[in-house]
């Protein structure tokens, strides 16, 4: 009482069956256990194989230094801004610290906003929510530096922002 076809018999028949008559049907292939779609090492380009584990990595520490750096800027604007080490790090005199305080814990919430952000993406594995805020950190960085006239801006936002940036780009879809 064999079936008419080795297809309907069983899926190891069923496979069997079509390599016999397809040598090169499944051996191209390497079938993921996590539900994604078959990738075909064969196919491979360099862009591919940089989507590593380490790459990864790297894209989550550079978005995490960026997020610590934000955390930071959050901290000397909305608490340190009017203190001597504050001022020691902006170069401010203390009536003009005093003056821009407001201003500088408005600044700050918005640098605990992209923060928060950032982490949110690292921790839920939200590739999209992290490039959302790496763009709003570069562009942030760059208009900072062109307003202010600030290269320290462009160096210490923008850049670091830019480089998790790219690397979150190359690093893969997760």
């Amino acid at each position: 009482n064999e079936p008419a076809s080795p297809i309907m018999a069983s899926p190891a028949r069923a496979r069997l069956a079509i390599q016999e008559k397809y040598p090169n049907f499944f051996s191209p292939f390497k079938l993921s256990l996590s539900g994604e779609q078959p990738v075909r090492h064969d196919k491979l380009n360099s862009k591919q194989r940089r989507k590593s584990p380490m790459f990864r990595i790297l894209a989550a520490l550079a978005v995490l230094i960026v997020a610590l750096l934000h955390a930071g800027f959050l901290y000397l604007e909305m608490v340190l801004w009017t203190q001597e080490s504050g001022r020691a790090v902006t170069g401010y005199t203390p009536d003009f610290a005093a003056e821009t305080a407001v201003l500088a814990a408005n600044q700050g919430l918005y640098n605990g906003f992209l923060a928060a952000g950032l982490l949110w993406g690292l921790i839920a594995g939200k590739r999209d929510v992290r490039i959302f805020f790496l763009l709003c950190v570069v562009i942030a960085g760059l208009y900072g530096a062109w307003s202010a006239a600030s290269t320290t801006i462009l160096a210490v936002q923008a850049a670091p922002g830019a480089l998790a940036l790219l690397l979150t780009l190359f690093s893969g879809r997760r």
